[in-house]
């Protein structure tokens, strides 16, 4: 079977490849955002690093895909992990969460935009990014509060 060139399919398609695909992929990891805030970000940074998926990123965030910043999201990644099997820390990470996960949601979805231009990019990032990530990180509010009153804040 041979292989998608999704460079080629864009060119035939237009719309789909310079909107529908990176919109798509935008509100998968602003989605994922919304649940954890660097994970997502270090596995954009990673696949665009490596040339994997045929994931591209605009210009402007050329500095996703550098070692420092690479290491930088390793850091937080494996941090808010460890902080979330501490009960007064997940807490405390949810409620730093409603600010800092939309923003990654919007930067992550924005990011994905390569074929149009920056400010375009940035505009659908803030459309397509944050209000999902907002929205799961809601959702997994609403689950912690219902799990919290359940185990007195032991679970």
């Amino acid at each position: 079977m041979p292989e998608l060139d999704l460079n080629a399919l864009g060119v035939a398609a237009g719309p789909l490849q310079t909107w529908v695909l990176p919109a798509l992929l935008g509100l998968g990891l602003a989605s994922a955002t919304g649940l954890r805030t660097f994970l997502p970000l270090l596995m954009l940074a990673l696949a665009s690093k490596f040339d994997l998926f045929g994931v591209r990123l605009i210009d402007q965030m050329d500095w996703l895909v550098s070692w420092p910043a690479i290491a930088a999201l390793a850091t937080a990644t494996v941090a808010e992990f460890a902080g979330d099997k501490i009960p007064a820390i997940d807490h405390a990470l949810n409620a730093v969460g409603y600010v800092t996960r939309p923003v990654a949601g919007a930067v992550a979805a924005g990011s994905v935009f390569w074929a149009v231009d920056p400010a375009a990019a940035a505009i659908a990032g803030l459309i397509v990014g944050a209000p999902a990530a907002l929205a799961f990180n809601a959702a997994q509010t609403g689950v912690r509060v219902g799990s919290t009153a359940t185990t007195g804040g032991l679970g």
